[in-house]
């Protein structure tokens, strides 16, 4: 048992251990180790390095609670755990169901990873937990923002033992050295498209207010380097060098007479990015329909619950609209990414329910949205929306599920399709 937040605790793997180390790298010479653990039931993204102290090896009862405290035998659990991976080096890890006898009460359970739609299969996913185990950097600053990793990232290896990074927030180039000045450069970027909520969506470079787009034939490291800033936020994300298939859409805070979010307004230094989305040059055709619209979307922790990752996914959605096609995002889908897209899509298929009049069928909802046939149907099974009676199925709206996902939730963004100047990769004139 491991003490998770506050005083709770909770079942955990051991995943690796490590000598203390100062803030310099060096080893700390009081010679204490510390621990890597997973919490039984939570994301890997809340997997940390722990002290001693923070274990409970005492008894515990049916239930899993904590019946005493073992603080005062934590020499010799110290010494029974160092026994049990003595001789495997720095990348010994728990085996079995005990880390020793001494230490047989300690729960240590099988990480059991859910990922929602698409799951990669069994082979893949146990591989990539493998090669990413352990996260390789702890915290990183970015402009104002110091924020905590939640995975593994393939920085080079002089990164892999530093606890913080610091990265340009506007070419997202890397140092582990604070005193380090970091280039500066001022991107030139080609194909900027003017955020269709901005009324002046271009006063300054580095990254004009509203967003833009990259190309990274044209911008391939800052591309590279924005894929490893994304790898410490997203668990399944594999695309950190081979970028040239793909599109980048940067999107970046800019003042608004009515901030809806609250924005940070353009500094000396430009706009702030929050996040961006990926998308295939050529998209690829969708397992049950459709095209992929979407590769890869993340938004800053630093900016999360805002708006953002509902504002990026109407974008993507009115690019499909641009080329008259049915989209929909790749597989899999990260938990806070569903989130999203059920929030995004449930909120847009009870707006029509909300104002048609008469029936409405599934093909019709898919025309109006651009949303493949087969994200509408999960969706609204997973808000109980269809129902069966009468030999046949319907769509049965609720006023509870009105209320609760439409009439109190906060609206989708609207993108104003006018002030958009976007054209679709393949009709593009060559360079």
């Amino acid at each position: 048992m491991c003490r998770w937040r506050g005083e709770e605790y909770k079942s955990c793997e051991i995943i690796e251990r490590k000598q203390k180390s100062l803030p310099d790298g060096t080893t700390d010479p009081s010679g204490e180790w510390e621990y890597y653990v997973h919490y039984e039931g939570l994301n890997r993204r809340l997997d940390e390095w722990v002290g001693l102290e923070r274990f409970d090896l005492g008894s515990v009862n049916d239930d899993g609670k904590v019946t005493r405290n073992s603080t005062n035998k934590r020499k010799h659990e110290h010494e029974a755990l160092t026994a049990a991976g003595r001789g495997q080096g720095d990348g010994w890890r728990a085996s079995g169901r005990c880390v020793s006898d001494a230490a047989a009460r300690v729960r240590v359970c099988a990480c059991q990873e859910h990922e929602e739609e698409g799951e990669l299969d069994l082979a893949t996913l146990k591989e990539h937990e493998e090669a990413t185990k352990v996260k390789n950097i702890s915290r990183i600053v970015m402009g104002k923002w110091k924020m905590e990793t939640w995975y593994f990232s393939p920085f080079p290896k002089e990164y892999s033992k530093s606890e913080m990074l610091y990265i340009c927030e506007h070419t997202h180039t890397h140092t582990a050295l604070p005193t380090t000045p970091l280039p500066r450069p001022r991107p030139a970027f080609p194909d900027p498209f003017p955020r269709p909520l901005s009324p002046n969506p271009f006063p300054s470079p580095p990254l004009p207010p509203g967003g833009v787009q990259v190309d990274p034939q044209y911008q391939r490291a800052y591309c590279e380097n924005l894929c490893l800033l994304a790898k410490l936020f997203l668990d399944h994300k594999t695309l950190y060098y081979d970028v040239e298939p793909f599109l980048f859409y940067i999107i970046t805070e800019a003042a608004r007479p009515t901030p809806i979010p609250a924005p940070l307004p353009v500094d000396s230094d430009g706009a702030h990015m929050v996040g961006y989305f990926s998308k295939e040059k050529v998209p690829s055709l969708a397992e049950g329909g459709g095209e992929y619209n979407l590769a890869c979307i993340l938004t800053l922790p630093c900016y999360q619950r805002r708006g953002y990752g509902k504002l990026m996914i109407a974008f993507s959605y009115e690019l499909s609209r641009r080329e008259s096609k049915m989209g929909t995002p790749e597989r899999p889908i990260s938990d806070l990414g569903l989130v999203s897209y059920r929030s995004y899509w449930v909120y847009a298929l009870l707006e029509i329910l909300h104002k048609h009049r008469g029936s409405i069928s599934v093909q019709e909802l898919s025309e109006r949205t651009a949303f493949r046939t087969d994200d509408i149907v999960k969706t609204l099974q997973a808000f109980n929306l269809i129902r069966y009676f009468g030999g046949q199925h319907s769509i049965l709206v609720t006023p509870k599920t009105l209320e609760q996902h439409y009439t109190n939730a906060k609206p989708n963004w609207i993108i104003d399709s006018t002030k958009l100047r976007w054209t679709p990769y393949h009709e593009r004139p060559k360079r």
